[in-house]
């Protein structure tokens, strides 16, 4: 009787919080972000990011990511990410060097500890993961 009850419960609080609404403070953190991504030509790449996301969303340093070459690249501080009641994420992430990447649908877990997505920028599409450390 004691595991059912127990289950029960457990049950009831995973239904609370999946239909818990997310508020913009729940994408602050600091994030790893893992990207795979296309360009116009076809080519394949990957990237992993480093993201600091503060209460209002905004994107403040130290952010950056690195290709697999190797090569870091700086996300620009007026970068923001807009988190929805429903979870949803949409944003522009800004790079050194004048690319603008445009988050065109995202979503933050029921948990707040993960997300997963789809970009574009004028040169390609990704997809993108991550985990809140």
């Amino acid at each position: 009787m004691k595991i059912l009850i127990t289950a029960a419960a457990s049950l009831a609080l995973m239904t609370v919080s999946a239909s818990a609404n997310c508020v913009q403070s729940d994408a602050a953190g600091t994030w790893r972000i893992f990207v795979s991504s296309r360009d116009v030509d076809d080519k394949k790449d990957w990237q992993r990011c480093t993201i600091n996301v503060i209460e209002d969303g905004s994107i403040q340093r130290p952010s950056f990511c690195i290709d697999s070459a190797g090569t870091k690249t700086n996300i620009r501080v007026r970068s923001k990410l807009t988190l929805r009641t429903d979870c949803s994420i949409k944003g522009v992430i800004r790079f050194g060097g004048g690319v603008t990447e445009q988050i065109v649908d995202g979503q933050l877990s029921v948990d707040g500890l993960s997300l997963a997505g789809v970009a574009t920028d004028p040169g390609g599409r990704s997809t993108f993961v991550g985990i809140k450390r």
